[in-house]
This record gives C-alpha cells, structure tokens and sequence, in this order.
C-alpha cells in the first residue's frame, strides 16, 4: 500500500489555462488541454491539473515543489487580492481494493488520470469554495457599514452609481460560485468509470460543498437585498429632490407672476 497527498490553491478568479500550459510544458510528459482544463502528467507518477476558475492542484509533489511551481503560475496570473487557499486529500493506494470515499481519505487500486481529476475537481472546488467565502465576507461586512449608515442616521448618503457598481460586484460574484461549483453537472468521468460514482458522491459529503454553496448563496442573497433596498432608498431621496425642486420652480413661477401683477397695479 502506498500513499499521496492531493493539494489544491485557490489562486484566482480565472485562470487561462493554455498560458499555464506553455508554463507547464517543460514538466510534463503529457498534457490535456481542454478550454476549461488542463491535466498534466509528470514523470514519477505526479500530476498538475489546473481549472480556469482559478485553482491548481497538485498530486504527489512535495511542498518545495509546489511552491516554485505556483509562484512561477501566480507570476502569469498576476497580483491577488489576498494569498492562495489551500485544502488538502489524502489518497491511498491499494491494488486489490474497491475505489471508496472515507471520512479522512479516499482509497483507490490505482492511481489513474480518471482518479486524478475526479480527487482534484472536488478538492479544487472546495478551496474556490474558501477563496469565495473570504470574498463574500468581504462583501457582508461592507453591507453591514452601509446599513448601520441607515440605521444611526434613519436616511442613506450615497450615490447610485457606486450601489449598482456593489450590485454587479454580488452578482458577479454569485455567477463565479455557480460556474465554478457546476452543481448542476455530474463530472464525465464518472459516466466513463461508474466505480467512482461513490468517491465522488462521498468526496462533496466530506467537503460539504453543497452545505457551503448553499451557505455562500443564501449570504449573496441577503447582501443583494439590502443593496437593493439601499438603492429604493437612494431613488426615494432623488425623487423627493426633483419633485421638491418642481414645487420651488411651480412656487418660484407664482410668486413671479405675483409681483407682475402687484406691479401693474400700482403703475
């Protein structure tokens, strides 16, 4: 029986997979490239796959290794607003066994490309999953300062070009969860080789990706409510400003007439 560690960063929102491939290239001995994927084999039985929403996953690479080669993909990708997200699977490797997903590992006969990819999807997944949530925190905590404007003062100050710029900016952000996460898809792979529907199933139990996603949309729900709210609220206050202006124009406009009349009397 042996043994390897799957790692996984969450680096970036996108990544372009044909620019890490030519950064890959001299690594592999082969490469599959596809418009969202790209899955690179090593000598010595290691592997690099990498996902154009931003993660990279590394099988069987030591930590010194990883590191020199992520630096080199984050130097193309280009500056983040905050470091990698990490997580991390252990796979054991046991010839005679039934592919299977346990609590802390999974456990395969073979270390194969169809296990490969199935372990990186999930692990890759789940490390954008953490990536997102750190954006969304960043997303909550600006509504909550927002809304404590509205609560200390009973009136919002601000204009709706900035709050429909943070409405794009959640809902940007709640497309990338659905790209990345594909809920929706079961992975080809498990199509091809039924024996991995298990791992696969048992994997997003033990990243409890469907928990976070479900999580991650309910947060981005509230903070596009309340923005949406904010902006009724900005839109009232443009409104009562304009109509109050064509009161004081109505009012302006009568007094005018007011005084020519009071002036003609008097002539």
């Amino acid at each position: 029986m042996s043994s390897v560690v799957v790692t996984a960063y969450a680096i970036a929102s996108t990544l372009a997979v044909r620019e890490v491939a030519k950064i890959l290239a001299p690594k592999a001995t082969s490469q599959r490239l596809t418009k969202t994927q790209l899955t690179v084999q090593a000598p010595e039985n290691k592997w690099i796959v990498v996902y154009d929403f931003g993660a990279v996953v590394f099988v069987g690479y030591a930590d010194e290794d990883r590191k020199t080669i992520l630096a080199q993909i984050l130097e193309k990708a280009g500056p983040e607003p905050h470091p990698p997200m990490q997580e991390e699977l252990l796979v054991e490797i046991q010839p005679d066994a039934k592919p299977q997903s346990l609590l802390d590992r999974i456990v395969v006969p073979k270390l194969d490309a169809n296990t490969v990819e199935l372990a990186a999807l999930v692990v890759a997944q789940s490390a954008a999953m953490e990536y997102y949530e750190e954006d969304v925190d960043a997303l909550m905590n600006q509504v909550q300062a927002r809304m404590r404007v509205v609560e200390d003062s009973g009136s919002f100050r601000g204009g709706v070009r900035g709050l429909v710029k943070f409405i794009g900016s959640a809902a940007s952000t709640r497309n990338q969860v659905v790209t990345t996460l594909s809920l929706l898809e079961t992975p080809l792979i498990v199509w091809e080789d039924p024996r991995l529907e298990g791992v696969y199933l048992g994997l997003r139990t033990t990243f409890e990706i469907e928990d976070r996603y479900r999580a991650l949309e309910h947060r981005l729900g509230m903070v596009q409510e309340n923005m949406e709210l904010l902006l009724d609220l900005v839109q009232q206050r443009r409104s009562f400003v304009l109509e109050l202006a064509i009161a004081v124009m109505i009012a302006l406009e009568i007094l005018l007439v007011v005084f020519q009349l009071f002036l003609e009397k008097n002539r």
